[in-house]
């Protein structure tokens, strides 16, 4: 494909000139007309706590912002710049830094206000008619001289575009605005002048395409207001922030090199529900990424039975294998090979989560039906070459590392059931799982000791996998595993609570646990997302946990079901055309007063509903509404 530079300042795009480039970062950089040469960075000086970096991305190209919005830290630091196509091609395939302009000096910023998101962070402004967009304010100090000064920094929420506007109120000089262009290795310098007022704004800019198009949207009446702050925030950015093409869906996205950029589950069991409904390109492109990495995972598992079929305690070198298998990894990056050396690879549950994303996905018309069902037959035969009989006609898994993250042990709840539905939708219809269990009720895995875990693991088996023996049972499980998880652990667990709660009509518990489920991970006024509540360590922006929360939202509040049936007692129903029953019995906490999904498209139809507490209406652009 094509790359050039940017057009040049003040020229207009259009579809004739338009073309695709990679972003290009913009730096100040003082001119040798000002100060004969260029100073070293100097430390700002401080008068409150910094912001984190900023964050910006568009799923192509992800940066942090520091003072200015430039790609420099508080202290002068350089802050990571990535790209999607930013990744080594051997080892373990990381994702690195992508270089970027020079900086003449750190300008000494006494910012003293945290960014400002214009656009998704205001639910009454239509995602779709802006792009993301952060503003800073402060002084700046130019050859030992303050002046006050404005930026922001825009990204196109689809394409590679980027704009950069500082304004420096009263200067007048020769700055040089130094870029780079990734793609090309080529820099790119361009030297502006500004001249004092009343002339007009200081303002340097590099030509933006406005290419915007209509997003679904959520939007909450709720009697606090952050609710729906944030909840418009997080959709915004699972929808223009992760990748539209066959690139690694990252935890942090392309805002981190934390994980290696690399896929795990959290792609396939937290995100995936989302895209379906909100993002049904990021949904398709996901599906896309998994089924074009289905060879290697059959390689995965002809190299996983020539080593003597390593497990977490040992190998399994003397049984009869599947002559044919797929066994995804859990680090993916962009070859599908196994990319993670420790014992992390043995989280056998990894397939059968990769297959329900796909499932999920193919459900709604988002993934090929053929290449689903080929990879759902592989990861079938996978789990029966794994799995031991513990009783007759049960079959379970052992020395695999659990959902937990804590345990490597026998027979896993969750794992032993996605490999009981992998083959009962895939495979082998009457293959049946060992479940682990006391006089109480499932437990997590065998041995079980009830007494801490790193994240949700045995309620899984609830949601998202609608186990009917778990189901049955969700009222005990919730109350005896939610309470028990770390208070490090990441940030999925609360939201997963929240939406077992509310499904069983606990909707006050549920909405309780739900605001714990980001409360004290968000950070600043653009509210990034933390890995880690109260964390000092920046691990944002976390896509994983901010898609937790959204599921919550649209699965629990909002009572939306996909299953083979429709819910009882559901407000609306329509059957999908791949068999399946989408319906929603609204679950909405008191201090909810409606939920309104604008823009949804499910198959053909875009629908409008409107969800309170015990009616939901629908409005359908084109088509039939469905059952009601």
């Amino acid at each position: 494909m094509k790359r050039t530079h940017p057009l040049p300042l003040g020229e207009a795009m259009t579809e004739g000139n338009w073309v695709r480039t990679r972003t290009i970062t913009l730096l100040l950089a003082s001119s040798l007309s000002l100060s004969g040469c260029n100073p070293k960075p100097t430390s700002p000086k401080q008068s409150f706590t910094p912001p984190p970096p900023a964050v910006l991305s568009n799923g192509s190209t992800g940066m942090r912002l520091g003072p200015l919005l430039l790609a420099r830290g508080w202290s002068g630091e350089k802050l990571p710049q990535f790209e999607s196509e930013s990744y080594q091609k051997t080892g373990e395939e990381k994702i690195t830094y992508i270089p970027e302009g020079g900086l003449g000096f750190l300008l000494e910023a006494e910012i003293n206000s945290e960014w400002k998101v214009v656009g998704p962070v205001n639910p009454s402004i239509e995602v779709s008619a802006a792009p993301y967009s952060l503003k800073s304010k402060g002084l700046v100090t130019i050859a030992n001289k303050k002046y006050n000064f404005s930026a922001s920094a825009t990204m196109e929420p689809r394409y590679d575009w980027a704009k950069y506007e500082i304004e420096i109120e009263g200067f007048s000089g020769r700055l040089r605005l130094d870029g780079f262009t990734p793609s090309q290795g080529g820099k790119l310098t361009e030297t502006y002048t500004f001249t004092p007022e009343p002339v007009g704004p200081n303002v340097i800019a590099v030509a933006i395409e406005k290419r915007v198009k209509t997003l679904p949207t959520i939007q909450i009446e709720s009697t606090d207001a952050s609710d729906a702050a944030f909840v418009s925030n997080a959709l915004w950015r699972l929808q223009t922030e992760l990748p539209f093409d066959d690139r690694p869906f990252a935890p942090m996205g392309l805002t981190s090199e934390l994980y290696g950029g690399h896929t795990f589950w959290d792609a396939d069991v937290w995100m995936m529900p989302v895209f379906v409904l909100c993002a049904p390109d990021r949904a398709a492109a996901l599906a896309k990424y998994r089924l074009n990495r289905a060879q290697q995972a059959a390689e995965n598992y002809r190299i996983w039975v020539a080593s003597g079929a390593p497990i977490g305690k040992g190998k399994l070198s003397t049984r009869q294998f599947e002559s044919w298998g797929v066994k995804y990894p859990w680090e993916s990056s962009v070859s599908g090979k196994e990319t993670v050396p420790g014992p992390s690879q043995f989280e056998d549950h990894i397939s059968g989560s990769v297959l329900h994303g796909l499932d999920l996905a193919r459900s709604y018309g988002l993934a090929d039906a053929a290449a689903v069902k080929q990879v759902g037959a592989g990861v079938a035969a996978f789990y029966r070459s794994r799995a031991d009989e513990i009783n007759p006609g049960e079959w379970g898994i052992r020395g695999t590392m659990s959902p937990d993250e804590l345990h490597i042990g026998d027979n896993d709840l969750y794992t032993n059931l996605l490999a009981e539905w992998s083959n009962r939708t895939y495979g082998k219809p009457d293959w049946r799982a060992y479940r682990p269990r006391d006089a109480t009720s499932l437990l997590t895995y065998d041995n079980d000791g009830l007494r801490s875990y790193k994240q949700a693991a045995a309620v899984l088996a609830i949601y998202p996998l609608q186990d009917q023996d778990a189901e049955s049972q969700a009222g005990v499980m919730i109350k005896r595993f939610s309470e028990k998880v770390i208070k490090n652990g990441p940030a999925m667990s609360d939201s997963i609570h929240s939406l077992i709660w509310a499904r069983l009509g606990e909707s006050e518990k549920a909405y309780k646990f739900w605001r714990a489920s980001w409360t004290p991970f968000v950070r600043g006024s653009i509210l990034l997302f933390n890995e880690k509540r109260n964390s000092n360590m920046d691990r944002t922006y976390f896509y994983t946990g901010a898609a937790g929360c959204l599921q919550t939202v649209l699965y629990g509040f909002a009572g939306i079901r996909l299953d083979n049936a429709p819910q009882a007692n559901s407000k609306w129903t329509v059957k999908l055309k791949s068999g399946k029953f989408l319906s929603i019995l609204p679950h909405l906490p008191s201090e909810w007063k409606s939920i309104t999904l604008d823009k949804f498209v499910i198959e053909d139809k875009t629908y409008r509903f409107e969800i309170q507490p015990n009616n939901v209406k629908v409005q359908l652009t084109s088509g039939t509404s469905g059952t009601n």
